[in-house]
């Protein structure tokens, strides 16, 4: 009987801390605390409309709430469960496969929301590349956990009470397993003007894009790569190192090699243009961004980024003679649209590439230099997406 009473006594303590909590700022001022809502399921994004309503989304439960602050009366605009090809791995699967932190993510209102304009601008996950395998979904030699994020347009109909009429704005965001941010905001390009755009923010993506997670022992990875002739060809080793021993090893086989370490005779470090280049185009030399191999073009400035409808390449090329044309593909490495301004003279070279709406929609793109068919420099860009 006495241990009854006690846990009781603790029950009616912890009921009265909760919905009768109060806090004092510094200067004395009093902050009540009560709950509006509970059990959501995993609240990403809490935005106060001009409607005075809290616009949630619910990371995990995919749908997208609008809560009254004074009653927490909750109405359910959209649910979005369909709209992934992935079930709920964080509740368990046989394989391991990990649930990508965020799912449905960003949420902002049109700053017109109250005047004609009433659109929600949502960001989910919506792919998981490993959906379909009878594995944990990720890449082979820690090559990491794809997802795909999409941003969409929704208009809000007051009447039903629901969101309606989707816009795809981009669905070729690259996602992960973790730190994925998925915020959105809306705001004009320049101080005080009207030009509105769309602000999606992506996150590290930490340990899942790339699966660097934890000290481990050294693992191998390999590509392939065309070779069609002797020469100088650039290669970037990116690597990750926290503390204790490391190890790197660079191998090469090919039709005539056996697997053997790259001598170090092979490897050189960029050499400068040849004089005659120098004369001919000293000035973007010294603000090219990447040293130059020698007899290959380099890019040296792409611009603006993001772009709209067109962005301008400026290219050094330090010989003449050189067949050039310019790819651009999506994260998923597909090419989208090539552009072939062919052979250059010796000087700084200026293209404007304009793939066109029908071709790129907004998102991230790889845009890839090619010289005489073989690709010497990547740059990743980023077209922009207008609240129209």
């Amino acid at each position: 009987m006495l241990a009854g009473r006690t846990c009781l006594r603790v029950s009616i303590f912890l009921f009265l801390s909760v919905f009768s909590q109060t806090v004092q700022g510094p200067n004395g001022e009093v902050f009540s605390v009560r709950i509006v809502k509970d059990q959501l399921s995993d609240p990403w994004e809490i935005v106060y409309g001009p409607d005075n309503y809290l616009w949630v989304t619910e990371a995990k439960g995919y749908t997208v709430s609008r809560i009254n602050p004074a009653t927490g009366a909750k109405a359910v605009l959209l649910d979005l469960t369909s709209q992934r090809n992935f079930s709920r791995y964080d509740l368990g699967n046989p394989y391991g496969k990990p649930w990508p932190q965020g799912g449905l993510q960003g949420l902002a209102l049109h700053p017109q929301f109250l005047s004609g304009k009433p659109y929600v601008y949502l960001s989910y996950i919506y792919n998981f590349s490993g959906a379909a395998t009878n594995d944990n979904g990720c890449a082979v030699n820690r090559g990491g956990c794809f997802f795909t994020t999409r941003l969409v347009r929704y208009e809000y109909n007051a009447s039903s009470q629901t969101l309606v009429d989707p816009q795809v704005l981009c669905d070729t965001l690259p996602g992960s397993s973790n730190h994925n941010s998925g915020r959105i905001t809306i705001a004009p390009l320049t101080a005080g003007g009207n030009d509105h755009y769309v602000y999606h923010a992506i996150g590290d993506m930490e340990a899942g894009q790339f699966d660097n997670d934890g000290i481990h022992a050294p693992v191998t990875a390999s590509g392939t790569v065309n070779v069609p002739a002797a020469g100088l060809y650039p290669i970037t080793i990116t690597y990750f190192e926290k503390d204790g021993g490391e190890n790197m090893q660079v191998y090469w086989t090919g039709p005539s090699i056996a697997r053997q370490p790259v001598p170090a005779a092979a490897f050189v470090r960029p050499p400068s243009a040849s004089a005659a280049a120098q004369a001919t185009a000293s000035s973007l030399q010294a603000n090219a961004a990447t040293a130059s191999v020698e007899g290959l073009p380099q890019i040296s400035k792409v611009y603006p980024d993001p772009f709209t409808d067109k962005f301008t390449l400026e290219l050094y090329n330090p010989s003449a003679g050189n067949n050039t044309s310019i790819s651009i593909h999506d994260i998923q490495g597909k090419e989208l649209y090539r552009y072939r301004p062919g052979a250059m003279a010796a000087r700084r070279n200026t293209s404007q590439v304009s793939p066109g709406s029908k071709i790129l929609s907004g998102g991230i793109y790889f845009v890839t230099l090619h010289v005489n068919g073989v690709g010497v420099k990547t740059v990743r860009l980023v077209k922009a997406v207008k609240p129209y």
